[in-house]
């Protein structure tokens, strides 16, 4: 008969620090949109005129900003939705990429540091969901004609995307943690 295993994990006061930074995250994370809130620091440029399907006569019309169209799609289709599984997700990856450092002996990071963290896990899910046309949303679907329309323009028939200007300013912006 075999020896059962045996773990030395260090005893508890070598998790300490890992406890407390999951307690720190899990406080932080039930905390945003209360104490919280991550914003989102868009462009307030003019967005291009997408194609049409007859030649214009003259100059496009004047454009909202690109601000101002992500603005428009997300009254319908919330991309930017803070759901728990997105919460637990952004948890988890700075979780991940915090714990290998807080076990090695360095310190636990403040709240500060930790929702900057949040922040940037926030914008690549948000990123994510743009891409993929929602991903973890249940969104209602395009309609057959815009799907039609869309699509001979040449644009991708995926929810979140027409000419690309909006994923890509929310590639480029600033996602800030500030206390409400």
């Amino acid at each position: 008969m075999s020896s059962p295993i045996k773990i030395n994990l260090g005893g508890a006061a070598a998790f300490a620090p890992a406890m407390r930074l999951v307690n720190s995250l899990e406080g932080l994370l039930s905390s945003v949109n209360s104490r919280w809130k991550l914003r989102y620091d868009l462009p307030d440029t003019a967005r291009k005129a997408p194609k049409t399907l007859k030649p214009r006569k003259g100059p496009a019309p004047a454009q909202p900003t690109v601000a101002d169209v992500i603005a428009h799609f997300a009254r319908k289709r919330d991309m930017f939705e803070m759901t728990d599984p997105m919460l637990t997700a952004i948890g988890q990856g700075v979780f991940n990429r915090v714990i290998t450092n807080v076990l090695a002996g360095g310190p636990v990071p403040n709240a500060g540091a930790l929702m900057l963290s949040l922040a940037a896990e926030y914008k690549k899910a948000v990123i994510h969901r743009w891409e993929t046309g929602g991903f973890d949303l249940h969104l209602a679907p395009l309609s057959p004609d815009y799907v039609r329309y869309k699509t001979r323009l040449g644009y991708p028939a995926r929810l979140g995307t027409m000419t690309g200007q909006s994923l890509a300013a929310i590639k480029k912006a600033r996602v800030t943690a500030v206390k409400v």
